[in-house]
């Protein structure tokens, strides 16, 4: 199955662009509160990890960013529209001696190469243009042992009894109470049609990890497993990954 690409990426960005003011209430009640659950298990396992510098790409309106600012850490948050990152600089407005904002996309990061010791990103892998070359991207910013941390949507194909029930059940709030969603905070019927779709059409954690381990990351294990981790049914996906590089380097900051 290919990887899903957003076909018109000057639409996507016109998107949120629209939704930008409305997208942490709307998160809220298209999820019903979880995403807030999925991106504190990100936040707990990141906190396990020795950083001193993260990045928050596809950063949206900067919940995860503040979060690590919070602990004391230097965070950067990157993403390909302004008008996200507008909020999010609202949101830290206090903790700005230790955040930066950078506007661009996944596939060119504004970041010398070993910049970073953590990365982190929620539900961006679907808007992101070449998946392969933000992997490499995100490897490249790392430093050696850096860690990248990654919530997503996926899908698998319904096999068993209940996992058809629950594809079925998936679809129903993707296609019919998303949209009703959108029409409640009168936002056009195209920023929901695409997030709806862009799930749909997403490949499955076992393909996305061979793109990372392609890219060079490798899955560590705490007690003999994975410290990735599945969430509501297997659509929502925790990827906990590590850049395994013997190359030391502590490039300055492009910024």
């Amino acid at each position: 199955m290919p990887l899903f690409q957003p076909s018109h990426p000057e639409k996507v960005q016109k998107i949120f662009t629209q939704i930008a003011q409305k997208y942490d209430r709307m998160n809220d009640l298209a999820s019903f509160g979880l995403h807030r659950l999925w991106k504190k298990k990100l936040i707990q396992i990141a906190k396990e990890k020795k950083f001193t510098q993260a990045l928050d790409l596809a950063a949206g309106t900067g919940d995860l960013a503040l979060a690590l600012a919070k602990e004391n850490k230097f965070v950067i948050l990157c993403d390909p529209n302004p008008a996200m990152l507008k909020i999010a600089e609202k949101r830290l407005e206090k903790q700005k001696p230790r955040v930066k904002f950078l506007v661009c996309s996944a596939e060119k990061i504004k970041l010398a190469d070993f910049s970073v010791d953590l990365v982190v990103t929620s539900f961006g892998f679907r808007n992101m243009q070449n998946l392969d070359q933000a992997f490499r991207e995100i490897y490249r910013v790392l430093k050696p042992k850096g860690s990248f941390l990654a919530l997503e949507f996926c899908s698998y194909p319904p096999r068993t009894l209940f996992q058809k029930a629950s594809h079925i059940l998936f679809q129903m709030y993707s296609f019919v109470f998303l949209p009703l969603l959108a029409r409640f905070f009168k936002l056009p019927p195209s920023a929901y049609d695409y997030l709806a779709h862009s799930i749909a059409q997403f490949p499955n954690p076992q393909e996305i990890e061979k793109k990372m381990i392609q890219a060079g990351f490798s899955f560590p294990k705490k007690k003999g497993k994975k410290q990735s981790k599945s969430f509501l049914w297997g659509k929502v996906q925790l990827f906990s990954t590590e850049k395994t590089h013997s190359k030391t380097s502590d490039c300055p900051l492009m910024i």
